[in-house]
């Protein structure tokens, strides 16, 4: 079992699988990837020193600077400015948006002018995730990894790595006994059973006076992000037609030993990851212990949105360990 503890703002459990002097080295032979940089100019400065960085590893190699608005430059730090119209006929294999404030906004100015396919397109902000590789980042948006969580974790994960949501356990909750019993029958559940309304359920995510409540067999689906139910059916019945059945993240989200144990013994068709306060001494449990006062689902949460780097996302969405960050 690894963990993490807020209090002394650290993290415990084995020691990474390579120290310094043995970290694996790159594959010489391996191309660097093509890519042409879509900028947000009052923001470019933050991007370019770590693209240069990548640059001279050999990961990746800048064909061109573009975007909806750019300077009359023919170059800039010696890359070719390029007008956003005529990016279509560059030779690239990837666009990078470079932009933190404009990223939905700037992703669909890049798709409009450019006419890049989205699956060419990644956020900028990505380089600045603790581990990330380019390379194995692209990997794992091939695989085409399927999230499923008892909270909203699943979606947290998906949105930190801008990688498409391929379950329906999104922006909903459920009890600990229905999503074990869901997990356990997972193909009936997704197969042979369709969603319907039940009833309204009181409160709601930011203030929401009410959210509908979803029945599929005997689970119940908790849509507090929500306050109409037939989009809510909607979503679950699209998303579920998304599931990759051969590349599978199950976690689960508790504080209860009871439960916490009976999903550590289950045998699921892909990776397990619990995330809890209680001491299992199992590997795959991360312990997280937050600071008094404050909320143990919030530190939960905090980490797979990147605000408590604790967790390498990157590593944990790939199965590759350790993905809980060591510091000795």
């Amino acid at each position: 079992m690894i963990g993490f503890d807020v209090m002394r703002c650290r993290l415990f459990g084995n020691k990474s699988l390579f120290t310094e002097k043995e970290q694996p080295m790159k594959d010489k032979t391996e191309k660097p990837i093509k890519v042409l940089l879509w900028c947000c100019m009052d923001e470019y400065d933050a991007y370019i020193e770590r693209l240069r960085w990548l640059e001279a590893e050999g990961s990746i190699s800048i064909v061109g600077i573009t975007g909806r608005v750019i300077p009359s430059w023919r170059r800039l730090d010696g890359y070719p400015v390029i007008k956003a119209e005529r990016a279509i006929h560059k030779d690239y294999e990837l666009i990078i948006i470079l932009t933190f404030m404009h990223e939905k906004e700037e992703i669909e100015s890049c798709i409009k002018y450019s006419r890049a396919p989205r699956d060419r397109i990644i956020p900028g902000r990505l380089l600045y995730l603790y581990g990330f590789d380019l390379k194995r980042y692209l990997r794992l948006r091939k695989e085409g990894l399927s999230t499923f969580a008892n909270f909203c974790w699943s979606g947290f994960l998906c949105k930190s790595l801008a990688i498409e949501h391929r379950s329906p356990t999104k922006n909903l909750f459920f009890i600990d006994p229905e999503y074990l019993r869901f997990l356990s029958n997972l193909s009936y559940y997704l197969t042979e059973c369709d969603p319907v309304f039940e009833c309204w359920q009181k409160g709601g995510y930011e203030g929401q006076p009410h959210y509908p409540l979803l029945r599929v067999g005997d689970i119940h689906l908790f849509c507090n992000h929500s306050d109409d139910p037939d989009a809510e059916i909607e979503k679950w019945k699209r998303r579920r037609d998304r599931v990759n059945f051969n590349n599978m993240l199950f976690e689960f989200t508790s504080e209860d030993p009871k439960y916490v144990h009976e999903f550590l013994n289950l045998k699921l068709p892909g990776r397990k990851l619990c995330m809890t306060s209680v001491e299992t001494g199992h590997p795959d449990a991360v312990l997280v212990r937050a600071a008094p006062g404050t909320n143990f689902l919030d530190t939960v949460h905090k980490g797979v949105l990147g605000y408590l780097p604790y967790l390498s996302l990157l590593d944990l969405a790939l199965g590759d360990r350790p993905f809980v960050r060591s510091r000795f």
